[in-house]
């Protein structure tokens, strides 16, 4: 007793047999093999060949070009509880101006808005406050130049000091000052 073979064996055999259907299958495997390597080039060649247009090459994006920063100067003259904005954006505002060492209360705001005060202080003569802001250098300065307390003319230092905290209402003041630095245009 032999052992019989088993299903494909038999199978092969009935297609040596048969030459005809055996270079059929073998045709119909190739042609398989064909559409579907053809099929996977059309999926894949539009994004291989996209970047590619023959005779014409990508022109380079423009290189960024900086903003131009050009230096500034701006004087401001300030009475008590005064408000400056300058051509830059930059407010100068000032509070009640009292006779302290330091004698008047200024806020500064680089970007316009000086609702929370976070900048205010006491200054004097001289003083340097320096600012930032993004499109501005780093030497944003507000400068005091002066501050001028303005009596009446028919009093006396003595005697407005005699007059004690009413004094306060008879006398003028006057803060001046400049802004300057170098920022965009």
């Amino acid at each position: 007793m032999g052992i019989e073979p088993d299903l494909v064996s038999t199978w092969i055999q009935r297609l040596r047999n048969q030459p005809i259907i055996a270079a059929l299958c073998v045709l119909a495997i190739v042609l398989g093999g064909i559409a579907a390597f053809t099929d996977s080039l059309r999926k894949i060649a539009p994004s291989l060949f996209s970047e590619i247009k023959p005779g014409v090459s990508p022109a380079p994006a423009p290189a960024p070009t900086p903003a131009k920063r050009t230096h500034f100067s701006e004087d401001f003259s300030l009475g008590e509880n005064g408000t400056f904005v300058s051509s830059r954006g930059i407010t100068v505002r000032t509070g009640e101006m009292v006779f302290d060492p330091a004698p008047s209360a200024i806020v500064i705001s680089s970007t316009g808005e000086t609702n929370e005060n976070p900048y205010a202080r006491r200054v004097s003569i001289g003083d340097q406050i320096r600012l930032s802001r993004p499109d501005c250098d780093s030497d944003l300065l507000v400068t005091i130049k002066s501050i001028q307390l303005i009596l009446p003319t028919q009093l006396t230092m003595e005697q407005i000091r005699a007059m004690g905290p009413g004094a306060e209402l008879v006398i003028s003041r006057k803060l001046t000052g400049t802004i300057s630095g170098k920022c965009e245009e």
